[in-house]
């Protein structure tokens, strides 16, 4: 079964987001973000290797 899941992030400080966003983050089979850079910030910080892409280039 396909879902999506819509998950805002915080910019700035990486430890405001809660525990289950981050465990989301981690199952995911793609993460789709507007702002890479700062999507791709937080993922490194948590060790999440999961693809990301900008949803504009879809």
């Amino acid at each position: 079964m396909e879902r999506f899941i819509l998950l805002p992030h915080p910019i700035r400080n990486l430890n405001d987001i809660i525990f289950r966003a981050v465990e989301t983050l981690k199952i995911v089979d793609i993460t789709l973000a507007e702002g890479i850079r700062h999507s791709k910030h937080l993922l490194n910080h948590y060790d999440i290797a999961t693809p990301m892409r900008a949803f504009h280039e879809l």
